[in-house]
Formats: structure tokens, C-alpha cells, sequence
């Protein structure tokens, strides 16, 4: 793999510098998939200062991008999901005294709890988009609906298209979840998910179904509406046979949630 001899070549004399902790390999080349588009994406973690600068640059013929990572910052940091993906994708090209073995070990943990909250998050951002699974509400004396065809129902039948996108983005996050798998960067969301080993029934003909648009109508929308909720019903089944959501996780999600959370 060209693009891991670059960083290795270009990491050697960080090797002597003592400012610097460690360097992980990130994006598709870690990944072993790397193509004339693909930069090479350096992690680098640093003791406080450090004389290297962030962002790409040219080092023999190939475009490096570099990111700087404050060690004792990030060791105490809260890391996104997109992070985490990356970094346990990463290929771990320089480790001093084992630091960033060791702190990605610590980070790139993916519990029950966080898990259950995520899934909730995600449940009820769909349900506020119109997409509720009767059979299964959260909690359930939770009364409040809304259609999916909400916005044409307003006078907008595109926003609604909108919000159906949004939709299924949110459906793919919550295959990830089940999968206890972090949810990657948007672009990627799609093209890993089919590599997971939970997904519904006929998942890659109805993700087709819900791209493919050749009108923009109330039917066609529906039609992708039915698509989705079939989708989101199965998830559902998983859901209530794990038992992952109990009376406890909403009233987390409720006091410690995104949506709800008192304090920054």
C-alpha cells in the first residue's frame, strides 16, 4: 500500500521528537482502501507544543492531511461516534510508551447505556419526523404523533421529501447502534452499512426503493414512507426482543439527552 509507505516516510523523524506522542493512520488508506481521490489522513498526538502545523500539504506527490491532537485534552475528552469509527479503523504507526494503544483502548468502548441512549435519541427524532411504530411507543403512554407527510400537509410536499432523507439517514444510525458498531461520517454511512450483520429483510432493493425517485408526488412519497417504516418495524423487533429501551433510559434521555439537557 503506497499511501502507508508515505506516512511512514514522513512520520520518521517525529520518531525523535519527544513532543510528540504518537501518529495513527486514518481514512481509507488504514482502511486498505485508497484510490487517486484518497488523501492520507494522519492523527497526530502531541505533549503540549509542537512546531508541526495542521491541515494538507504535499509530501512527495501525495496530498497529507494532518490533524493535532493535544494528549492530555483528548485523554479526558468526550469522543463523537465519527471519531471513534475512525480511530478504530486507524493503523497505529507510532506509539510512545504505549500512550495511544492504551487511550484508544479506553475510548473505544461502546457500552449498553450509551447504547440504549443512542437508540432512543434516534427513535424519537424519527418519531418527530412522523415515523412511529404503533405497536411499540416510547414510553407507552407517549400520546404525541405526527404524520410523515406532515410538511405537504403545509403546503410544502419537498419538505417532506426532506425530512423522508433525513429519515433514513437517522434509520442508518440506528443500524449501527444495533449492530454496536459507532456510526461513521455521513459519507460512509451508507456504503459500511452493508457490511453489518443485523439489516432488515430485502435492506439493499428497499434502500433503492427510497433512493430512486422519478416524480415527486404524495404517492410516490408514501410509497418511500411504507418502505421505511417496514424497515424501521423490523428494527423495532430487535428493539423489544433485547429489551434495550426501559422506562429508566427515557427518563434519562429526557433529563441528560441532546434535545433535553439543562446544561451544555
Amino acid at each position: 500500500n503506497k499511501h502507508i509507505e508515505i506516512a511512514k516516510k514522513f512520520i520518521e523523524d517525529l520518531r525523535k521528537d519527544k513532543d510528540i506522542v504518537g501518529v495513527v493512520l486514518l481514512g481509507g488508506a488504514a482502511r486498505g482502501y485508497a484510490d487517486e481521490y484518497s488523501d492520507i489522513d494522519l492523527g497526530i498526538f502531541y505533549n503540549y507544543n509542537t512546531n508541526l502545523v495542521p491541515g494538507e500539504r504535499i509530501f512527495k506527490n501525495f496530498d497529507l492531511d494532518i490533524m493535532l491532537f493535544e494528549y492530555n485534552s483528548w485523554l479526558n475528552a468526550k469522543w463523537s461516534h465519527e471519531q471513534r469509527q475512525a480511530f478504530k479503523e486507524g493503523i497505529l504507526l507510532l506509539d510512545h510508551d504505549n500512550k495511544i494503544y492504551n487511550l484508544l483502548q479506553s475510548k473505544l468502548i461502546y457500552g449498553d447505556e450509551e447504547r440504549a441512549q443512542d437508540i432512543i435519541n434516534i427513535l424519537m427524532k424519527l418519531k418527530w419526523k412522523g415515523f412511529s411504530i404503533e405497536k411499540y411507543e416510547i414510553p407507552k403512554n407517549y400520546e404525541f404523533k405526527l404524520p410523515p407527510d406532515l410538511m405537504y400537509k403545509r403546503g410544502c410536499l419537498e419538505c417532506s421529501y426532506i425530512l423522508l432523507n433525513e429519515s433514513i439517514d437517522l434509520f442508518l444510525q440506528l443500524l449501527y447502534c444495533l449492530n454496536h458498531e459507532f456510526i461513521p461520517d455521513t459519507k460512509w454511512r451508507l456504503y459500511n452499512s452493508y457490511k453489518l450483520i443485523w439489516l432488515p429483510e430485502n435492506y439493499k432493493e428497499n434502500i433503492t426503493k427510497l433512493i430512486k425517485t422519478t416524480e415527486i408526488s404524495i404517492d410516490n412519497l408514501m410509497i418511500k414512507v411504507n418502505v421505511l417504516n417496514s424497515m424501521i418495524s423490523e428494527a423495532i423487533e430487535v428493539i423489544s426482543h433485547e429489551n434495550i429501551i426501559t422506562s429508566k433510559t427515557y427518563l434519562d434521555f429526557i433529563y441528560e439527552g441532546d434535545e433535553y439537557r439543562t446544561k451544555p
